[in-house]
This record gives C-alpha cells, sequence and structure tokens, in this order.
C-alpha cells in the first residue's frame, strides 16, 4: 500500500515495461509500529495493545489491482508454491 499499486501496475502498462510485482503480504504497516515504539516508547500509542491504523483487518486483493491494468496476476498463500509461480510469473 506504501508503494500505490494502483499507480505502479498502471504505468507499467502504459509504458510498456516488464515488470515483475511480489508483494509480501503482512496484514499491516509493521515498519510504522516498530519505528513509532522506537521513537516514542512512552507515548499513547506505545502503551496500547496495537498502534492505530497499522495493522489490517483486511487488505485489498492485490491481484485483482495488478489485473485491472490488464497484468498476469497471480496470487500464493503457501511458501513452497512460491518458486514454481515465480517461474510461472517470468516465462509470461
Amino acid at each position: 500500500l506504501f508503494a500505490n499499486p494502483a499507480v505502479c501496475h498502471h504505468i507499467a502498462e502504459v509504458m510498456k515495461l516488464p515488470v515483475l510485482v511480489v508483494v509480501g503480504n503482512n496484514g499491516g504497516w509493521g515498519a510504522v509500529a516498530g519505528g513509532t515504539r522506537a521513537l516514542y516508547p512512552d507515548g499513547y500509542a506505545a502503551k496500547m495493545d496495537a498502534i492505530p491504523a497499522t495493522a489490517f483487518s483486511s487488505s485489498p486483493d492485490f491481484a485483482a489491482l495488478a489485473a485491472s491494468s490488464r497484468a498476469a496476476a497471480l496470487t500464493v498463500s503457501l511458501a513452497e508454491d512460491l518458486p514454481g509461480v515465480l517461474e510461472e510469473a517470468v516465462s509470461i
């Protein structure tokens, strides 16, 4: 989400760029949460169970975003499936 995936896929289509995007979806903005705790360890947010607005109960369908720009969109749920799907992706 930080990289603005809709724009990424759109400009790749417009410019006809051969781009491979791998999204590691960890369900939140861990770097933001960690940075907040590191910079403000005694702050209000750090005292909460979860830093506000950094954990996602749902995420966009990233494959659908890619497909909306006519990109090949592959999804992997299991780590052991990743090598085969990456091989497929680079051959498309």
